[in-house]
C-alpha cells in the first residue's frame, strides 16, 4: 500500500485541528460557540498561513494559531512589526515563534492594565 505525502499531511492537519480544537474549548468557553466546522476551517486557514511564515513545527505553528485566536485572525498583517518578524528570513522558525510569543503576552499584558497606566 502506497501512502501519499500530502494525505500524510493531511491527516497531520487534521489531528493537529482536532487537538487544537480541544485546546480552545478547554481554555476558551466562548470557542464551544462557534460552530465546529468554521472552527476547524480557522484553525487550518492560520495553519497555512504559520507554514507561510515558516513556523512548520507543531509547537511553533500552536504559538502562531493561539495568537491568531487571541489578536485576530489578520494579526500577521496588522502589526507591521510582527509582520516584519514573520516575513524576516534570517530569523529560525524557534526565534519568530519565541518573538511572537513575547508579543503576545506583552501586548495583553499590556491592556489588561488601566487605562491610564498603559505604556501604549
Amino acid at each position: 500500500m502506497i501512502i501519499r505525502k500530502n494525505l500524510i499531511s493531511k491527516l497531520g492537519e487534521s489531528m493537529f485541528v482536532d487537538r487544537f480544537r480541544a485546546l480552545l474549548h478547554e481554555r476558551f468557553e466562548q470557542a464551544k460557540d462557534v460552530p465546529r466546522d468554521e472552527l476547524d476551517a480557522a484553525i487550518a486557514h492560520q495553519l497555512s498561513k504559520a507554514e507561510y511564515y515558516g513556523l512548520t513545527s507543531e509547537q511553533s505553528a500552536a504559538t502562531f494559531v493561539m495568537s491568531a485566536w487571541l489578536l485576530g485572525p489578520d494579526f500577521d498583517t496588522e502589526f507591521p512589526a510582527l509582520n516584519e518578524r514573520l516575513t524576516n528570513q534570517r530569523l529560525s522558525e524557534h526565534e519568530k515563534a519565541k518573538w511572537l510569543e513575547v508579543f503576545t503576552v506583552g501586548l495583553l499584558d499590556a491592556l489588561e492594565q488601566p487605562k491610564d497606566e498603559r505604556p501604549i
